[in-house]
Order: structure tokens, then C-alpha cells, then sequence
């Protein structure tokens, strides 16, 4: 399971990464880029020993990685939350301009000037 978090994580990130520039956005995407490509905290897991890490105070570019200390030393895989590619994928219907413009707006009614 730690093993297909670790290849997924950089999957989604990418993928809504993409999803983002192609969405119309009016202003900010460059943020939104930003927010999507890190990802928070960290869990790794030392592949020789089966031992877990929480390092919540983390921020790691696309969301996963692995380690190896020398030649013999024990791998270590870590992922962390994609909370910006979740927090946007959330609310990307919101985001597109074209939703926005779509929408159809409330119409007051205005009699006519001759209507008593």
C-alpha cells in the first residue's frame, strides 16, 4: 500500500497540475500551480525494517520520493499529502471562468412603463 501511495501521489499531482493551465482561470494560476506542486507533511516508511516517520511540518515537491543513505544503508520511501491537487481538484468547478460565464444570472422583473 505504502509502495502504490508512493507512485500515485506524484501521478495525481502531475495530472492535476495539467488540469490547471488548461482550466480558464481569471486570475492567480500561477498560484494554484504552485499550491498543486508540493505537497504537505511527510510519512516515510524504511523499506528494510518496516519502520514509520510522521514529519508534519514538511513540504515536498510532487508529493513523494525516495532515499538511500550509501551503498548498504536502508531505502526509505516517503510521500506527503497532495492537499493543494485535492483542495483544486475540490473546487475546480468554481475556478473555471467558462462555469462562471455559463451560469445563468437572476432577472428582476420590470413591468412595462404602461403596465398599471
Amino acid at each position: 500500500m505504502f509502495l502504490g501511495l508512493t507512485a500515485l501521489v506524484p501521478l495525481f499531482i502531475v495530472i492535476t497540475a495539467i488540469i490547471c493551465t488548461l482550466t480558464t482561470m481569471r486570475r492567480r494560476k500561477w498560484l494554484w500551480l504552485l499550491f498543486i506542486l508540493f505537497g504537505i507533511g511527510q510519512l516515510s516508511l524504511n523499506w528494510t525494517n518496516g519502520s514509520l516517520y510522521v514529519t508534519p511540518t514538511f513540504v515536498q515537491l510532487l508529493g513523494a520520493g525516495w532515499s538511500q543513505s550509501g551503498l548498504y544503508g536502508p531505502i526509505m520511501l516517503h510521500f506527503s499529502v497532495p492537499l493543494g491537487a485535492i483542495i483544486f481538484v475540490v473546487l475546480r468547478r468554481r475556478l473555471d471562468r467558462r462555469n462562471i460565464e455559463a451560469t445563468p444570472r437572476a432577472v428582476s422583473f420590470q413591468p412595462p412603463p404602461d403596465w398599471k
